[in-house]
């Protein structure tokens, strides 16, 4: 079937050459690798942080030593867990979608929140801060949830709805147990969250350090450029499409033929599998647990360029 330009209206999405099957089902099973091998590590570390970890002894401190709140030793835990779970779904996601070759258009939007929820992660995890600081960063990731549940309900109920007063003082509330956790006031002159002289970044920023990280060796002028090019893929954006596609002569007439080769699979797929391994490591490290299944993990993944 043609429109009035002659070229085909219903182009094929799946006419996938023997090549790209190959590398979609080796892509499909290092995705499943990466979901099993973090379920693994949990699975075999039952007992949480080992003995003299950075996790034990900051969870040691926030018991120990007054005035913070009693559900701060679980907050850095259990916003690390929570993220890099969802990480780990999402691999195990991309695997089904390149098992079943519907790969047309979806992945980038896994892989996006793959990154993303990487990204966190290693921002939350950073080894080079200390404990307050690193509380501090749990506090403003809730502060910033609250937010955006005070803001959701709001347009989801109306601002006159008890869910919305309900969000307001629970976010009153929240801001209350960090000022008095961290002895300052939580909210700045501009209406910033600001705990010990530090913010939130914001989520392409933080996308962008853990970016420039796994590309150290061969950094680019922006690394938020990488993180733009991944969220074109998921909005309506016209050039991503019309990069996917090419013009093609057939029997006299112009139809479209996909444009899309193994290198626009590949490494879209790559920066997940490195993002993701970079936040489990983070994790693994900050717990002090044995690195062997990621190490195995990571010598299995293909390599980046």
């Amino acid at each position: 079937m043609t429109d009035k330009t002659g070229i085909a209206a219903s182009p094929r999405f799946r006419a996938y050459s023997d090549e790209l099957r190959q590398l979609f089902g080796e892509l499909s099973a290092v995705f499943y690798d990466c979901q099993r091998t973090f379920a693994a590590i949990i699975d075999v570390n039952p007992e949480g942080p080992a003995a003299g970890s950075a996790a034990q002894l900051e969870h040691e401190h926030l018991q120990h030593d007054p005035p913070y709140p009693s559900r701060a030793p679980s907050l850095v835990p259990m916003t690390s867990y929570f993220y890099l779970s969802t990480a780990a779904e999402h691999m195990g996601g991309l695997g089904a979608l390149y098992a079943a070759e519907e790969v047309a258009y979806p992945p980038p939007l896994l892989i996006r929140a793959v990154v993303e929820h990487a990204a966190r992660v290693v921002w939350l995890l950073n080894n080079e801060i200390d404990v307050r600081d690193r509380l501090a960063r749990a506090y403003l990731e809730e502060l910033f949830s609250r937010v955006e549940y005070k803001k959701t309900i709001g347009r989801l109920a109306g601002k006159q709805s008890d869910e919305y007063k309900q969000a307001g003082e629970a976010l009153k509330g929240l801001r209350k147990e960090a000022e008095d956790a961290f002895g300052e006031k939580v909210v700045d002159e501009a209406g910033v969250h600001r705990i010990r002289g530090a913010s939130m970044p914001g989520l392409e920023d933080c996308v962008a350090l853990l970016i420039s990280k796994l590309m150290a060796d061969a950094p680019i002028p922006d690394a938020r450029g990488v993180y733009d090019r991944v969220s074109n893929l998921c909005h309506p954006t016209s050039y991503t499409h019309a990069e996917r596609w090419k013009v093609v002569e057939h029997e006299g007439k112009q139809r479209l033929a996909s444009n899309v080769g193994a290198t626009d699979h590949d490494r879209p797929a790559r920066l997940a599998m490195a993002a993701f391994c970079e936040g489990v490591k983070h994790l693994v490290s900050y717990n002090g647990w044995e690195h062997t299944q990621l190490d195995a993990l990571m010598d299995r993944l293909p390599p980046s360029s």
